[in-house]
């Protein structure tokens, strides 16, 4: 088994340095205005009475949310493997990294979608949206944001559609393909 990995690694095509010191650098400098600019993000719509009471501000709270898990946990060790140039994190953060990373992106677009469907509503139906959108509901559609975003992704944590592990040739643990050849990665 090492021998055929060891074959495969030497097989695969290598970035050049400068690429991957320009996209970990790239990685950091995104990373530290992603965690700033949401953090001031969450501070200020948190700390803001009149903005609290508007339904669209939890939404935007848990993008910020979002935004703010990947811009501190995925991009610093994407950042990472890149100056490394492979992975050294262990098998467990193998597996753990993609998790975040695919479940945190997951939670940004979702909850891009329901600032658009609030906005929708609001807009095209003005009459119904204060009897739509009332705290439990507004609750329960980031919770469901939440739990989508992640819950899809215990599948391949736990190998049972896909499995999450290194992809030699970028040096990233990502969702790959199972022993059956399934993957969820497109869903």
């Amino acid at each position: 088994m090492e021998d055929s990995q060891v074959l495969v690694e030497a097989s695969l095509p290598s970035l050049p340095r400068p690429a991957t010191l320009a996209a970990g650098v790239a990685a950091l400098l995104l990373s530290l205005l992603g965690v700033s600019g949401n953090m001031v993000t969450i501070l200020s719509l948190a700390r803001d009475p009149r903005l609290r009471s508007q339904a669209t501000t939890l939404f935007v709270i848990s993008l910020a949310m979002s935004d703010l898990l990947f811009s501190a946990v995925s991009l610093p060790i994407t950042a990472l493997r890149y100056f490394q140039q492979a992975w050294t994190l262990g098998p467990a953060l193998c597996k753990l990294h993609p998790f975040v990373f695919y479940g945190s992106y997951g939670a940004s677009l979702m909850s891009m979608v329901a600032i658009a469907i609030n906005r929708w509503v609001l807009i095209a139906h003005f009459g119904v949206y204060h009897a739509i959108y009332r705290p439990v509901v507004i609750l329960a559609t980031v919770a469901g944001v939440w739990v989508f975003s992640f819950g899809w992704l215990l599948l391949p944590l736990l190998s049972l559609w896909g499995t999450l592990g290194e992809e030699l040739a970028t040096f990233t643990c990502t969702i790959r393909r199972d022993a059956q050849g399934r993957s969820p990665k497109i869903f």
